[in-house]
């Protein structure tokens, strides 16, 4: 077992010179980060969209076989084993410790589950490969976890499946799972991103449940620096694949050393500029009537949504607010087009509509650079055929969003958060919307980045006169960039 010489504690996890890059490309994302991980502590790794934080925990869990460790080691000594570098590994290997010995809460949820089949049966696949299934214990070990994650109805949870649920449920049942699972290490990428408030508080109390009563070494990843101070024990401070400072939690949220940390311990909240008196504008360009939805799971119904009205004008910026798993998202995907609604009607009143979705990763193809998303909607939706004339309006609209024209030849892995939204918002664009749908377009977002992305939907909407539903669980945001806002709870507006 490897030792701290300083304190003499038990070194879990050490990672030493690590240079990261990804598969196709010459670019570094991690510039030699060495760290140690003490067993039974939480680190919390803090920094920017971009900074390199999400590459650690990929780099550590050896299963993105797009994420290559080019230079270094990464020594983990369990109670059980030797000291082994998972560097060194094969990828059967590597893929033996997940579970048990580490465990992953991925950023995007959607990318822990099979669409289609229920969170029961996924949960028990994974416990029994894992040897950890237990018929007559499961039901009720799991109902406790889902309570406890503040899921009131945890039966209706297990029987659903993953398409039925918000993001944020997706986010905390994906939790949940890893709970269940107990590993020795827990790597948690932005594990309260996308939840409002209270939600985001249960997960927080799971995590440090999970380190006292079971001892479980932590690695969290967040932008969220007050998340940081409840649950850390130290703080990494990450900026452009490189450490510019790490200490214990309390002395760098009290005296930040670096001028980095400073900003963004300065950041706080989102401020927008004060919003300008529109004219009176009364003219409609989308209504919608009675919308209900219901999902058949199994033999029950779950009413999603009940007798949903409202209308949107010309270049208004409408804000749907409400807690997770209230029916904004599934709204947004009926007004789109993506669902058909049980009951209701949508008038789009001649308008064309796109929408940006809540994890813009997930949107694009993983495997091809995003351009051809972007050359994709130009010849298939605005019926431009000539190509020279399709990269003239892409280059274009990059201009206008801030892209430099060389980020569009990446897969979406090597963006960072806010280039990838940026490139979902130039897609939209391109297809020439009278409106735009924004399904939580900040909430994966630090508070530097949310702030550009939120000027810009501002600029659009004040330069292109095209009209916005913006959803989001962050009523204060809502409520500083909207000039109407709606606010939903159970699948009604009240």
């Amino acid at each position: 077992m490897l030792t701290d010489n300083n304190s003499e504690k038990k070194v879990f996890l050490s990672v030493r010179n690590a240079h990261v890059t990804y598969r196709g490309s010459e670019r570094e994302i991690l510039h030699g980060v060495s760290f140690d991980v003490i067993q039974g502590e939480i680190l919390c790794i803090v920094g920017e969209s971009g900074s390199g934080k999400s590459s650690v925990l990929r780099t550590v869990m050896g299963l993105d076989e797009d994420c290559i460790l080019t230079e270094g080691s990464l020594i983990i000594s369990t109670d059980d084993s030797a000291s082994q570098d998972l560097s060194l590994m094969k990828y059967s290997e590597r893929k033996k410790l997940c579970g048990r010995i580490i465990g992953h809460i991925a950023q995007d949820p959607e990318q822990a589950f099979m669409p289609v089949r229920s969170i029961e049966k996924q949960w028990i696949e994974t416990l029994r490969d894992n040897d950890l299934y237990r018929r007559d214990e499961f039901k009720s070990t799991a109902t406790e976890v889902l309570k406890k994650a503040g899921f009131s109805d945890p039966e209706k949870i297990l029987s659903s499946r993953p398409y039925e649920l918000s993001g944020g449920m997706r986010q905390r049942v994906a939790a949940c799972l890893e709970f269940l699972l107990s590993p020795k290490l827990l790597l948690a990428d932005e594990p309260t991103s996308a939840l409002d408030e209270a939600s985001g508080e249960k997960i927080a109390a799971e995590l440090l449940r999970l380190k006292k009563e079971q001892g479980c070494t932590e690695i969290v990843v967040t932008h969220n620096l007050e998340l940081a101070g409840k649950i850390g024990d130290r703080i990494l401070i990450l900026k452009d694949g490189d450490i510019v400072e790490s200490g214990d939690a309390k002395d760098i949220l009290s005296n930040p050393k670096q001028d980095y940390t400073k900003l963004l311990m300065s950041a706080g909240s989102i401020e927008i500029m004060p919003k300008e008196k529109k004219p009176s504008q009364k003219t409609v360009c989308m209504k919608a009537d009675n919308i209900a939805m219901t999902y058949l799971t199994g033999k029950n119904k779950t009413e999603v949504l009940s007798d949903i009205s409202l209308t949107l004008r010309v270049g208004e910026k409408l804000g749907i607010a409400g807690e997770n798993g209230c029916g904004k998202s599934t709204l947004l995907r009926i007004i789109c087009g993506l669902l058909k609604p049980g009951n209701g009607t949508i008038d789009m009143c001649g308008n064309k509509v796109q929408m940006i979705f809540q994890s813009p990763f997930s949107s694009f193809h993983p495997r091809r650079p995003v351009w051809k998303s972007l050359d994709e909607i130009l010849k298939n939706v605005a019926g431009v055929r000539r190509k020279n004339e399709r990269k003239e309006r892409i280059l274009k609209i990059l201009d206008e969003l801030d892209l430099d024209e060389s980020l569009m030849y990446r897969r979406p892995s090597e963006l960072s958060g806010g280039q990838c939204e940026r490139f979902a918002i130039a897609r939209a664009l391109l297809a020439e919307p009278g409106i735009l749908l924004c399904d939580e377009a900040t909430a994966q977002l630090d508070t530097m980045t949310q702030k550009s992305i939120v000027e810009l939907l501002n600029r659009i909407n004040a330069e292109k006169k095209i009209s916005m539903i913006f959803v989001s669980h962050n009523k204060a945001l809502v409520q500083s960039f909207c000039d109407r806002v709606i606010y939903m709870r159970d699948g009604r507006v009240v």
